[in-house]
């Protein structure tokens, strides 16, 4: 009597809705038990496409691959999604406003990409903070090597605000600062000239 009293109270509209929800779940549980055994929901497949499929199959499995060429492994942002082989990165000067740390640990004004010793390397120029909130802070590299390991971090020799690159020569970042119109880093040495 307690059910009857309690749907007698329940809209049209309610009840629909109900059904029509318990339905799709149903139907959803009955296709996934269809993939996991691995049924198909078209029925069977004809011979010659199966006789296609099993070709190219086979072809696939027994055809020599390439090798991998032109991939390097390259930072990643902790607790990011991890990719440990990716296509070689363009290298080169880009604008950046963050990176593998938090912001107010240090502030990034641009990156450089390129390979050094065999390796390709990230580094950051910008300001390192000894205190964030009161803005205080010197001119600083943050040098990564292509599996996000910190290689170094390297305060300007001028004592600056903050360093920027302004182009590459080889192995040599040519710098400006606050303080310097021209500093320059040895990537190949971690020091600066």
């Amino acid at each position: 009597m307690f059910l009857r009293d309690k749907w007698s109270r329940v809209s049209l509209t309610t009840r629909i809705t109900s059904a029509v929800a318990v339905i799709g779940v149903v139907v959803v549980v009955v296709l996934t038990a269809k993939q996991v055994s691995g049924a198909s929901s078209l029925g069977p497949i004809p011979s010659a496409k199966a006789t296609i499929i099993a070709q190219s199959n086979h072809h696939t499995a027994t055809s020599p691959r390439a090798p991998k060429s032109n991939t390097v492994t390259v930072p990643m942002i902790p607790g990011a999604a991890t990719s440990s082989v990716i296509p070689t990165p363009q290298t080169g000067i880009a604008v950046v406003h963050q990176g593998p740390f938090a912001n107010s640990t240090f502030s990034p004004m641009d990156q450089y990409i390129g390979p050094v010793n065999g390796q390709f390397e990230v580094v950051f120029a910008g300001t390192a903070w000894t205190n964030y909130e009161a803005k205080q802070g010197q001119g600083a590299l943050r040098v990564y090597d292509n599996s996000a390991k910190l290689l170094g971090v390297y305060y300007a020799p001028d004592g600056s605000r903050w360093l920027q690159i302004n182009s590459v020569q080889g192995t040599v970042l040519s710098l400006s600062s606050n303080k310097s119109a021209l500093l320059q880093f040895n990537l190949a040495t971690h020091a600066f000239v």
